[in-house]
């Protein structure tokens, strides 16, 4: 019901909501207003949830006319997500959609808009280390900081065995690569 512009359904964020793009071709649109330098965050939740969905978001005027969008929000993570700075007041409407135009039930997924949010991430270089005794062995771990996260983080690792001990670098202010070493005795 909401395929148009003109049959967008309207929403006031901050809010998550869910929706399913039903059938092949299918687009799902929520208009909303904006005021000038109003920053927004959109993020799809598709295929984290288990859904066929492989999400493309645009942000659009109230004419249709695409203003910004983003197919997948990395190369490794297929959600979409997108932050969005509105030019001028108005209605806006974010619209989301399948990239390969394809749709059915199982192509759910929960749409969060809203003020961006503060956050990190954090991705390990391997996902394996042999540890040999009396020697060391090194991982990588990146933070990314999000949307202007300033807080103190803080690496901790649990329920090591017995003569392992471990050593982590500081973590600075910005987004960096973290040594973590862990020793054998």
């Amino acid at each position: 019901p909401n395929d148009a512009t003109d049959k967008a359904q309207r929403v006031s964020p901050p809010l998550t909501l869910a929706g399913v793009v039903s059938k092949d071709g299918d687009a799902d649109r929520y208009s909303f207003a904006a005021k000038k330098s109003e920053k927004f965050e959109f993020e799809v939740y598709a295929r984290r949830i288990g859904s066929l969905l492989d999400s493309h978001l645009a942000v659009t005027d109230k004419t249709g006319k695409r203003l910004a969008e983003n197919d997948d929000r990395v190369r490794d993570k297929p959600d979409s997500r997108l932050l969005w700075t509105a030019k001028a007041d108005g209605d806006y409407a974010v619209v989301v959609s399948d990239i390969r135009r394809q749709g059915a039930a199982d192509f759910h997924y929960r749409l969060f808009m809203g003020a961006p949010r503060v956050d990190f991430e954090a991705t390990v270089d391997k996902n394996a280390i042999a540890l040999t005794p009396g020697k060391t062995a090194e991982l990588k771990v990146k933070l990314t900081r999000v949307n202007s996260h300033k807080a103190e983080l803080k690496i901790e690792i649990e329920k090591l065995p017995a003569g392992v001990t471990v050593e982590i670098d500081k973590i600075p202010a910005k987004t960096a690569d973290v040594k973590v070493k862990l020793t054998a005795a």
